[in-house]
């Protein structure tokens, strides 16, 4: 390769350094997540560099796919080609936490490497995001349905509310013999790590996750936490003042919050006998509490309660607030996105190649690294990053520690907290670690259920439909769904 060296140049791109003539020749264009090539062959050849790795004889090799989307090749610059077996991710999107794993993966394995797929990327782009993203889905489900699709899917909404029929109808691997296969024992993770769960059966792996939880006004339940869901909701309508509960919790999307961790909709649902009932009065309380308090922005109401996620020590802290949910069938626990969840698709030909991802995404190393705003959820890596967090603070100068921002004329600045050493006592740190260890992931199959709910429900929110019209229209169209589904 001509050349006295590659370096790293303006915009982030790469560049090729000639120091005989003592010019730059740029090679690699930053596009986000992938580099395009600049120049030369590569350019010629139109293909979009997904990542690259520089070898012990300092050469470098970059992973490209070919635009038509048959298959792709690592070429080391100039220097002949490698053959690997692409692995396709598809999902909404990919935050930092996937892509930079992914780029670990691309670099250190020599027979797979792994392409993400998304509504934003590879030809999937559409002009509007909310009716445009409903074909996106119908197209995975197309594929499904012929036997073809990626070889991975990524995150809930990519199947729209189709995850439990695709467990039934087989069109998701049981991960449960792969992990017994390869001694990954469930036991030295939290639970919430293997979920899409049927029977026996693990068809999703959460490799990594953000508890949230939701705080509230002390003064809403007198300083308690709510017992059950008709509680909170009485506490609601005995409100006072004018307030909203959440903020940019609409009305539809509080009716939802209030209902969404409980598998049947707080005894409005016998899934065994697929019937239905929500002529009740909790469903009127439901209703008209979402009515009152749903969020406004322009009318600036006070909150009453926050969405709160913890992802360290530090946010682990209450602090002026009751914890209060997510509530579920079985008490008040910690909620974990399913943003992370990975399923792999039975008709992939490369099973092997995917499940060696997600082991990948589940190892120590892995679990270990800098977590961002996702937590481990490997117990031993979770437990060394609140061993890490407890030396920083015990290592900090003075009676007071501040994990973020700056102090200035005795002032903290940038919405930073100070915390008194004393504050991470052993009970602390243990409900931090019982917190993880208690998680759910919200329950699936209520999905096309709450849909249903809540699009009928915006005539009651509106004004244009009373307590009992809402209720009786939503009891028919539920008990038809069921009725569809038995």
């Amino acid at each position: 390769m001509k050349g006295d060296a590659i370096c790293l140049g303006r915009d982030d791109g790469f560049w090729q350094v000639d120091l005989e003539e003592e010019s730059l020749l740029e090679l690699l264009l930053f596009l986000g997540t992938s580099y395009s090539a600049s120049d030369g062959e590569l350019w010629a050849q139109s293909r979009e560099q997904q990542s690259f790795r520089v070898l012990e004889d300092g050469s470098v090799e970059t992973l490209m796919c070919r635009n038509d989307g048959t298959g792709a090749v690592m070429q080391r610059l100039y220097m002949g080609r490698v053959e690997r077996i692409p692995i396709v991710i598809r999902a909404e999107s990919f935050g930092s936490w996937v892509i930079n794993r992914v780029n670990r993966f691309n670099q250190e394995n020599d027979t797979y490497y792994v392409v993400l797929e998304d509504f934003y990327r590879t030809g999937l782009k559409w002009a509007s995001y909310d009716s445009d993203f409903e074909d996106f889905v119908r197209k995975t489900s197309i594929e499904i349905a012929a036997g073809k699709g990626p070889d991975i899917f990524m995150g809930a909404s990519i199947f729209g509310d189709a995850v439990i029929s695709l467990i039934e109808k087989g069109a998701l691997v049981d991960l449960a013999p792969l992990m017994e296969a390869d001694g990954i024992r469930e036991e030295d993770y939290f639970p919430v790590a293997f979920c899409r769960r049927e029977g026996d059966g693990i068809y999703g792996i959460a490799a990594g996750g953000s508890l949230v939880v939701h705080k509230t006004d002390p003064r809403l339940l007198g300083g308690e936490e709510p017992s059950d869901i008709e509680t909170l909701a009485d506490a609601l309508l005995a409100w006072p003042e004018e307030a909203a509960y959440m903020q940019y919790v609409d009305s539809a999307d509080l009716l939802r919050l209030f209902l969404e961790g409980s598998e049947d909709l707080w005894g409005m649902v016998d899934w065994d006998e697929g019937t239905c009932d929500f002529s009740g009065g909790l469903f009127g309380k439901l209703l008209a509490a979402a009515g009152r308090f749903g969020y406004e922005s322009g009318k600036n109401k006070p909150l009453l309660a926050f969405d709160w996620g913890i992802d360290n020590i530090y946010d682990n802290q209450p602090g002026n607030a009751v914890l209060s949910g997510v509530l579920f069938d079985d008490g008040l626990h910690g909620a974990v996105s399913s943003y992370n969840i990975f399923s792999v698709n039975s008709h992939s030909a490369n099973q092997e190649g995917a499940w060696e991802f997600l082991r990948f995404l589940l190892g120590e190393e892995m679990q270990s690294a800098a977590r961002g705003f996702t937590s481990p959820v490997l117990k031993s890596a979770f437990k060394e990053w609140i061993r890490k967090d407890l030396e920083l603070v015990n290592n900090s100068l003075g009676e007071y520690y501040m994990p973020y921002g700056d102090i200035e004329d005795g002032e903290v600045r940038h919405g930073s907290k100070l915390f008194r050493k004393s504050d991470f006592t052993e009970s602390v740190i243990n409900e931090y670690i019982d917190a993880m260890e208690n998680a759910r992931m919200l329950p699936v199959r209520t999905e096309p259920l709450l849909d249903i709910i809540c699009e009928e429900a915006a005539y009651y929110f509106n004004g244009s439909k009373g307590v009992e019209e809402t209720a009786e229209v939503i009891q028919n169209r539920v008990q038809l769904y069921l009725n569809e589904h038995k």
